[in-house]
């Protein structure tokens, strides 16, 4: 039977001393940390995973409170412009009337009531069919000067919501300004939730404000998880076969309104959880895929290095039988072939000394000290395999996931991908750079060098930097400068850097043949600033991504930005510098058309962060 197969077979392998012993040495070193790694980490991912959904639903309750009582702040600040109309006269009450304002109150509010000191009422905009009767406590809020909100049953499930404000301490009339708060307005609005999260406020008394699912409203819910356990502020509460985990927060504004809300934000169960499934299923999949190709491929090379052992395990079996000219052949490269060298000598040396009888005893004796020292090798030499096989074991996993991801990777295939690792590594390195400049100004450790700076020395040497770049792709690249531009105090290179990226971007997403345009001037109204434009003839950004396009990371959604490369911080960066030395900086596009990004930098209070 071939030796090779023999050792091959699962049962005459682990029959080898040799070969149970390195298995059991792979399993202490290599799959038992592993699977003790893999435990730990399944288990600190999974529970960060909780708590990550669990503090994403308490942020996005807290956000939904904070924006809501941003918009009654805004709803408070329209009341005192009613106000300050109505303190000018009858002759200016016609501004109420303004298309654009009158469209404005009929969005946040369902009407509009001036009341007078002597019980006379007048409708300012919509209508307001019950005024609400004011408690004492109320009515002292009010005459107070301070804004009031109450809320009062409209109908069995629903409440109004009111504003209230008294006039100008000028007015002696006790006038009131009434508004009944449309609720679309507060929390209706698109953009407001996302489609998997379900909203409800209520005010103190527990009256529904708001509902974003009207088939059920977790009153009872709320109020046990309240007196349970105020400062979790979390529970969880059930509709039919779906389950959902809810956050709620209080809005305290007794201060500036006379009332507190709650406002709770809930998810399905289902949603929140999902991806945490997804996550257990693919880690513990690849996790035994892991296991299962390690210790194939572990297998496959403890049993290939055992076959030359086993071949002279064979010919000495074969010596026993008086089978004298048997012969090992190994052809290993290694220690393995030295000894197999050396088995063969000794087998031709004891061969030839039994043809030749009469040998001295001398021979004989050099004979039988090479046996013991051939003898003596090999135990050396299966302690050292034993040993030097556990430094590969190291590399195996390395290996084995580069091959988990596409296991018949052709040679060609891999040096095509060892290439775009080269590549990206590169641009892993220009994203460091650019998260190290962006974190840096961002945490106020940049080192500004504050001196008197010029545009009109700024422009030139940003241009001369990427020139090249534009020549190569057959861009028209022209500067115009409206005369002498007044020097401001900033930080020469930062600046330089601020518009070498504007005019990197605008040469990025500009085909070749287009143009690009630097235009500098300075301004006075509405205060004393320069203004500098770069304009292109580019692809032009999408609308919805023209707010979002100085985000750390964004790209705007267009088939050539996937084409080009970039880290995605540049725009980022440039806002960072502008806004460092008390400018503004924004985009405007027409796709298809170009783009054009301006920045301002004032000419008057220019007093940025000291030379550190």
């Amino acid at each position: 039977m071939d030796p090779l197969n023999s050792l091959l077979g699962k049962r005459a392998f682990f029959r080898s001393k040799v070969a149970r012993r390195i298995f059991l040495l792979f399993i202490l070193c290599a799959l038992i940390p592993l699977g003790v790694l893999a435990y730990f980490s399944f288990n600190q991912v999974t529970e960060n995973l909780y708590s990550q959904a669990n503090k994403g639903l308490d942020q996005a309750s807290k956000a939904s409170s904070m924006a809501t009582f941003e918009r009654l702040q805004f709803l408070e600040i329209d009341l005192g412009i009613i106000d300050a109309i109505l303190d000018k006269g009858n002759k200016d009450l016609m501004a109420l009337s303004v298309p654009g304002r009158q469209e404005r109150l009929s969005v946040r509010f369902k009407g509009v009531v001036l009341t007078t000191g002597n019980g006379r009422t007048k409708i300012l905009s919509g209508r307001m069919p019950v005024i609400p009767q004011l408690t004492k406590n109320e009515q002292d809020h009010v005459q107070s000067g301070k804004t009031l909100i109450l809320t009062r049953l409209v109908t069995e499930k629903r409440a109004g919501i009111y504003m209230m404000k008294a006039r100008s301490p000028v007015h002696a009339s006790r006038d009131i300004l009434f508004a009944e708060i449309d609720p679309e307005y507060l929390w209706g609005s698109e953009g407001f939730l996302s489609p998997l999260t379900e909203l409800f406020v209520l005010d103190q008394s527990n009256n529904v404000l708001f509902s974003s699912f009207p088939e059920y409203i977790p009153l009872r819910e709320i109020k046990n998880a309240m007196q349970k356990d105020p400062s979790l502020r979390r529970f969880t509460w059930t509709y039919g076969n779906e389950s959902f985990l809810a956050s709620y927060w209080n809005l305290f504004m007794v201060s500036q309104f006379h009332a507190n809300w709650i406002v709770v934000q809930s998810e399905t169960k289902t949603d929140i959880l999902t991806p945490i499934g997804i996550f257990k299923n693919i880690f513990l999949s690849l996790v035994l895929l892991t296991f299962l190709i390690v210790v194939s491929l572990s297998l496959i090379q403890i049993r290939r290095s055992l076959v030359p052992i086993e071949l002279l395990r064979e010919a000495t079996r074969k010596f026993g039988e008086k089978k004298f000219e048997s012969r090992v052949r190994i052809s290993t490269n290694d220690e393995f072939e030295e000894l197999g060298s050396s088995f063969n000598e000794m087998a031709a040396s004891i061969e030839n000394y039994l043809h030749i009888i009469n040998k001295s005893a001398e021979e004989l004796r050099e004979a039988n000290r090479k046996l013991e020292t051939l003898d003596k090798l090999k135990s050396n030499l299966v302690t050292t395999v034993s040993h030097e096989l556990r430094t590969p074991l190291t590399s195996i996993k390395a290996y084995a996931e580069l091959i988990l991801m596409k296991p018949a990777m052709q040679d060609e295939r891999k040096l095509k991908l060892l290439r775009i690792i080269n590549d990206e590594s590169d641009r892993l390195s220009r994203l460091i750079n650019d998260l190290l400049d962006l974190s840096r100004i961002e945490a106020g450790t940049v080192q500004w060098h504050i001196q008197q700076v010029s545009l009109n020395e700024v422009i030139p040497l940003s241009v001369d930097a990427v020139l090249p770049l534009a020549q190569h792709k057959g861009l028209h690249l022209t500067t115009s400068l409206v005369g002498t531009l007044p020097a401001i105090l900033g930080d020469k290179d930062r600046l330089v850097q601020l518009v070498t990226n504007l005019l990197s971007n605008a040469i990025k997403f500009t085909p070749s043949g287009g143009s690009i345009t630097i235009k500098a001037h300075q301004e006075q109204t509405p205060l004393p600033r320069l203004v500098v434009a770069v304009s292109d003839t580019g692809i032009g950004i999408p609308p919805e991504d023209i707010t979002l396009i100085f985000d750390k990371f964004h790209r705007a959604s267009h088939s050539m930005t996937d084409e080009t490369e970039g880290t995605g911080l540049g725009l980022a960066i440039a806002r960072q510098i502008v806004e460092q030395f008390g400018g503004e900086i924004w985009a405007t596009s027409t796709q298809g058309s170009g783009s054009t990004f301006t920045f301002t930098l004032p000419l008057t209070g220019n007093e940025p962060i000291e030379n550190q």
